[in-house]
């Protein structure tokens, strides 16, 4: 986002928030299960339980989301404190005991429910309370999404033993329903439930971080957003090649949620080890994270400060289909020591008020409190509320001694370390943030620093070496807040001890994922091969063990578990084959497990056995790839020049499968685009503006696009484009005279710039049926980025427009529309410009639309004559799936190799290529050749030194022909599905193919020397 490209700023929160006085079990204690009403079963009951009228409490905006999210902007080049504001906190007054509904179920079971919601454009809430207390006696709360796919609780007695103000966690969308299960045998006792704020989320990360959907055994990735750090050049994600060394550390930072009575924002801190190495829970941020000067907020606030560990993607790919880690996150704090921005180190000490549960698996890290200049530095960060990001310094580069001043606040005169990155930025929500030094301990937190031109803006970190004791003789805040942090980092020697390592508590390590996949096919013996890296076992606690698990096309293969050491999996066609949402491709996924024998760790939902890493997952195209191009001859006095022009290796994705037998139509309604409008203010009021078109549309994840490797990637270097080349679509009905259809389509990094393409429908149109629209101009995009595509269409003032046809469904899904209504129905995010929700409304289904995306620039009309740019589709697919990345070409003249030898290769790169002394009259073939591994899906010919088979793809005569046919003692034919349709003993130098119907076969050619086999296309 524009606004992203900041200026000098304290990269936070100036929030004035606060964390309780005195520790309590205030952290987020939850325990399992599931609301009673998710068990009763039979269609009466369940719709008796359906129809029942949930009340419903609506937290009406009281602020613009537009003017926050305005608020996180600044100039570039200028000193600011701007906070990075994620939400803002709607106040209500909601007493659950006295407005739930009692329901009793078929099982006798009691509950109360309430709903709660807010404005429809909101990504994400959750609740605060001035009271949260639930009696011992069984009760249990459950806080779920009224599609019951997110799931917080239970809370019970043990999670908030005392009265008093508490959180509970981020769930997606903007609303939620409260669940109280009474116990038993009990009289009815309600529980003190009062909500006094809903934190309205418009940030899109925070929506993606908290979604149980996303993160479920379904391995379901997360996508990016409009709220995205776009500028990708200028941050680095935490497992990109750079982080490699920082496995441990990754899993100390910390994600802080701060709130106060107006909005709620973000920041980044990092839990410490201390000197007793005790595992108190110690976190450490920036002092202006809760207000750049004293006094302190109020106790109320602390029970609601919320902190949360592990969001990162588990490799260095932006891609929009990339898997974010499960997150972890914990309530309510106390402050221990605190340091202001104006004339401090901006430094601030807290702790949690529960230990954290050892299944969290983090990681406490050491420290660096000496007054030692570091020689390198290593920062992470969750900028803009994103996963987490790194940045470093390395020599010769050097860091500096500064001092903050932004003119409104000065700090301390050398408190603050000052350097340039060499790479990776930092931006609002990075405040906080630690930087390690060259001996992986913490010397830092980021107050701020100045964004320029490029990625090399300067950075201002608080010394923890003044944080330490720099003001340890002044009294303390209130509250007995210290001004220095030693006695609690180091309470074994008073802050004597300036140094300590960082520690796992009781080996309960952080799994890591594999690397990369492999998927490659054998099509002599119709076999998938998939490979991967073992993962190093030697960090890991000797008694876990290691296994992996295999899915395919997102779905686990039953019963395939291997164990470590184990680096590939294999299986014939017919089984890859079998998921008929995949066609002419597949894609395999592998998990890691790590089974805790003999040993689980202890959760807040009790023990855990195991726990898997996220999934790494890759494909392979089954079916023919264009073999061959078409050359164009232009003869001169010396040869023939010979230009031809790369093929075009279709594939269709679509976000809702396919239909399971071929030809059968799909079941689909229609979704009007309602009629929406925004207000604008200006000098005399408000107005009311209605755009003149509005769109609805799916996001596609592409980047399994994204060239494999069987060793760790760093696809930044990543260079392979491909292309939308049309995109089918069923609209909703027809316009009105005069009226158009537009096809639009763009990615994460072209903005709002795309291309669009206007169509009639064609004659004869009947509602259900597919459009296919070529696009004039085929979309280049990076796999690394998001895929949107779009149907466009007036947008009516007062009334519903067309709109698109929605293929149905289980459970109905959302769609919000903004002010460009760009509608998406898979995972409600928008395009990443300025947008305001205008309205949200349930619809059993997904946007009919699917994009046909190409491997060549070339527009290709597979309707139509291919013209001089071959092209089919190869695949369809709900996910994308790697192309063969093209080589070159062999180039063949009345049979023979004419490219043997050039730059090395057998191949041609390039496409032109002089033939001197051949003539226009000459046959000339110019067979495409792929790159490994999926090299054997495409691989024609395969030679021996003296026989070979030409062409392989058939003219009209039907025939091929054989060289040195004398040493082949016979010729078998089989199709595609293996069944043998010829044979020959001792065939001809030409042998005629002409009765096969067309398709696709292969020829075995038996000789002394071995098999050879062969590909042909008729």
């Amino acid at each position: 986002m524009k606004e992203l490209q900041l200026s000098l700023r304290i990269l936070l929160l100036s929030l004035v928030v606060a964390c309780a006085s005195t520790l309590g079990t205030k952290a987020q204690v939850s325990f399992g299960g599931q609301p009673a009403s998710f068990n009763v079963t039979g269609s009466e009951n369940l719709k008796a339980l359906k129809d029942q009228i949930i009340p419903l409490s609506f937290a009406k905006l009281n602020f613009n989301p537009e003017d926050l999210k305005a608020q996180n902007n600044w100039t570039e080049g200028e000193m600011a404190t701007k906070p990075l504001i994620i939400g803002g906190i709607i106040p209500v007054d909601i007493d659950f005991a006295k407005e739930a509904i009692r329901e009793e179920l078929p099982s006798g079971q009691k509950i109360y429910r309430l709903r709660v919601a807010t404005h429809s454009g909101a990504r994400a809430i959750n609740l605060y309370y001035k009271d949260f207390f639930i009696p011992q006696d069984g009760g249990e709360l459950f806080i779920y999404t009224p599609d019951k796919k997110n799931v917080l609780g239970a809370y019970n007695y043990n999670t908030h033993s005392n009265h008093g103000a508490f959180a509970t966690e981020i769930l997606p969308g903007s609303e939620v329903i409260l669940e109280y299960v009474l116990p038993q045998s009990s009289k009815e006792i309600l529980p003190s439930i009062h909500i006094d704020g809903v934190n309205y989320i418009f940030n899109s990360h925070i929506a993606q971080a908290f979604s149980q959907e996303e993160q479920n055994t379904t391995k379901r990735e997360v996508q990016d957003s409009e709220d995205q750090v776009d500028r990708h050049e200028c941050v680095i994600n935490v497992n990109c090649p750079e982080g490699d060394a920082w496995n441990a550390e990754k899993a100390s930072v910390v994600q802080l949620f701060l709130v106060t009575k107006q909005y709620s924002g973000s920041c980044t801190g990092s839990l410490l080890n201390n000197t007793n190495e005790d595992f108190t829970p110690l976190i450490l941020t920036a002092g202006h994270c809760v207000g750049n000067e004293p006094p302190l907020p109020t106790d109320a606030v602390w029970d609601k400060f919320m902190f949360s560990f592990h969001f990162a993607k588990p490799s260095c790919s932006n891609a929009s289909y990339s898997e974010a880690k499960r997150i972890k996150t914990m309530v309510g704090c106390k402050p221990l020591a605190y340091s202001s921005v104006n004339k401090r180190s901006d430094g601030l000490l807290l702790q949690i008020t529960q230990d954290i549960p050892l299944s969290y698996r983090v990681y406490y890290s050491g420290w660096d409190s000496s007054a030692d200049m570091p020689k390198g530095l290593l920062g992470m960060h969750h900028p803009a509320a994103d996963v987490m990001k790194l940045s470093y310094l390395n020599p010769p580069r050097i860091v500096n001694l500064g001092q903050w001043n932004d003119g409104s606040s000065l700090g301390c005169k050398n408190c603050h370390f000052a350097f340039t990155f060499n790479e990776g930025d930092t931006y609002g929500g990075s405040s906080g943030s630690p930087i390690w030094n060259q001996d992986h301990r913490i010397v830092g937190t980021l107050t701020g620093g100045a964004q320029v031109a490029g990625c090399h803006g300067s950075n201002l970190y608080g010394r923890l070496n003044a944080h330490w004791d720099r003001f340890a003789s002044e009294k303390d805040l209130d509250d007995n807040v210290k001004p220095a942090m030693q006695t609690f980092l180091d309470p074994k020697d008073g802050g004597k001890i300036r140094k300590l390592d960082g520690r796992w508590r009781e080996d309960a390590r952080t799994v890591e994922p594999i690397k990369a996949v492999v998927v490659s096919a054998d099509f002599t013996k119709k076999t998938i091969h998939v490979q991967w890296k073992d993962i190093d076992r030697s960090a890991y606690p000797s008694h876990w063990k290691l296994s992996y698990l295999i899915y395919r096309n997102g779905k686990q293969i039953d019963g395939v578990e291997f164990p470590a050491g184990t680096t590939s999996y294999s299986e014939p066609f017919d089984q890859a084959l079998s998921d008929t949402n995949v066609k002419g491709g597949v894609s395999y996924g592998i998990v890691a497990r790590y089974s805790f024998e003999g040993k689980p760790l202890m959760g807040p939902k009790g023990k855990e056995t195991f726990t898997e890493s996220t999934m790494v997952s890759n494909g392979i195209v089954l079916a023919p790839l264009v073999t061959h191009v078409k050359p164009n001859l232009k003869e001169d006095q010396n040869g023939v020049a010979i230009t031809y022009k790369a093929p075009g290796n279709l594939q269709e994705l679509s976000n809702f499968g396919y239909p399971e037998k071929e030809g059968e139509k799909l079941a689909v309604a229609q979704l009007p685009l309602p009629s929406f409008y925004y207000n604008v203010r200006g000098m005399f009021g408000t107005t009311r503006h209605y755009p003149d078109r509005g769109a609805i549309g799916s996001r596609f994840y592409v980047d399994g696009f994204i060239e494999p490797s069987i060793d760790i990637k760093d696809d930044r270097k990543q260079t392979n484009y491909y292309y939308v080349n049309s995109v089918k679509v069923i609209p909703g009905g027809k316009l009105e005279k005069g009226e158009k259809y537009n096809i639009l389509v763009t990615s994460k990094d072209k903005g709002p710039k795309g291309v669009s393409e206007l169509f009639d429908l064609p004659t004869g149109w009947q509602p259900g049926d597919w459009v296919e629209v070529f696009l004039k101009r085929p979309f280049r995009f990076d796999p690394r980025q998001s895929l949107v595509v779009a149907l466009s269409m007036p947008n009516k003032q007062g009334k519903d427009a067309a709109g698109v046809a929605v293929v149905k469904t289980k459970e109905p899904i959302d769609l919000p529309i903004s002010r460009t209504a760009i509608v998406l129905s898979d995972d409600n995010a928008l395009l990443h410009i300025p947008y305001q929700y205008i309205s949200r409304r349930p619809v059993e289904g997904y946007p009919a639309i699917r994009p046909v995306i190409s491997s060549s620039s070339m527009p290709i009309n597979t309707n139509e004559a291919l013209g001089d740019v071959e092209g089919k589709i190869v695949a369809y697919s709900t996910k994308a799936i790697p192309t063969p990345k093209i080589l070159g070409y062999k180039i063949y003249c009345n049979g023979e190799l004419i490219t043997k030898g050039q730059n090395g290769k057998d191949y041609y790169i390039g496409l032109y290529f002089y033939h001197k002394g051949g003539k226009a009259t000459d046959k000339y073939e110019v067979e495409v050749v792929y790159a490994e591994p999926e090299q054997l899906a495409t691989e024609d010919v395969a030679f021996s030194s003296s026989v070979r088979l030409y062409p392989t793809k058939l003219m009209e005569d039907g025939k091929v022909n054989l060289v040195n046919s004398q040493l082949v003692d016979r010729m078998l034919v089989y199709t595609m599905e293996g069944q043998l349709v010829k044979e020959i003993e001792k065939p001809a130098s030409s042998v005629s193919l002409s009765e096969l119907p067309q398709g696709v076969y292969f020829v075995v050619l038996h000789t002394e020397e071995g098999e050879i086999t062969a590909r042909i296309v008729k």
